[in-house]
């Protein structure tokens, strides 16, 4: 199964954590849980990365240029789900987001985005 983490940017990430798992029993960790608060998000991705987490984010720009310069090395990531900012605070969206991926056949180093 696909487990999620959540970063710090993310709207209601308490609220999306419980409702997923109450709802789908998705796992999901934010990134308050794991001591990562307030962390470079070159460390965030090297944690999910590390941990085989899907990470949820509304920091677009600075994440793929991170994901282009892994895939260009060859390396792997388990993916990424983009919040463009216009969706940020919408929780049902990134919930129902988040349930597709962890319900899809799951491909490695897909990128996902948050739309209507």
């Amino acid at each position: 199964m696909v487990v999620f983490l959540l970063d710090e940017n993310v709207n209601r990430s308490g609220v999306i954590k419980e409702r997923c798992a109450e709802e789908w029993d998705i796992e999901i960790y934010r990134v308050h849980d794991v001591g990562l608060i307030a962390r470079p998000d070159r460390e965030i991705l090297d944690f999910a990365r590390e941990h085989d987490y899907v990470i949820v984010t509304g920091n677009v720009y600075e994440f793929r240029a991170f994901q282009q310069e892994i895939l260009e090395k060859g390396e792997s990531l388990p993916g990424i789900i983009y919040i463009p900012s216009s969706f940020i605070k919408n929780v049902e969206l990134i919930m129902r987001r988040i349930a597709e991926v962890a319900y899809e056949d799951y491909h490695r180093d897909g990128e996902w985005w948050v739309r209507e």
